[in-house]
């Protein structure tokens, strides 16, 4: 089997719309409840969820093949560090380079913000964490 093959196959796709149902179900509520839709925001959060499942994807097989968790007997998908088609370094270097790609695109939507001489600089993300206060505050009473 191909590199390429394999870095599919220990990403999952299949896996793919816990990631993407979640985005989906909170552009859809934020929309309904502010009448707005960023499309930006929305793109990099989509694909910063989808490079964190990924991510995911690529620790659980390489630590399930380390505790011996998968077997012959294991039923689905053939895991990539388990059937030796990647070692487990390789697996955890792409799991790593995923996060990696995760956080560099949500730094897409942070802006450096300078608080002190004491405190250094910190990211301030645009409106998103003040929208998550209002949708909280929302729906405290539901709760």
């Amino acid at each position: 089997m191909s590199k390429v093959k394999s870095v599919i196959l220990a990403a999952r796709p299949k896996t793919l719309p816990a990631a993407v149902v979640p985005v989906w179900a909170g552009c859809v509520l934020a929309w309904k409840l502010t009448g707005k839709f960023d499309g930006w925001l929305a793109f990099f959060t989509l694909a910063g969820a989808i490079c964190i499942q990924i991510a995911t994807n690529f620790f659980n097989d390489a630590i399930d093949a380390g505790k011996g968790a998968d077997t012959e007997k294991r039923l689905g998908p053939v895991r990539v560090t388990s059937s030796g088609l990647m070692s487990r370094r390789t697996v955890i270097g792409w799991a790593v380079a995923f996060c990696v790609l995760a956080f560099g695109i949500g730094s897409r939507r942070a802006k450096p913000a300078k608080l002190g001489e004491d405190q250094g600089f910190v990211l301030q993300h645009d409106e998103a964490l003040h929208h998550v206060f209002e949708l909280a505050d929302i729906a405290r009473p539901l709760v």
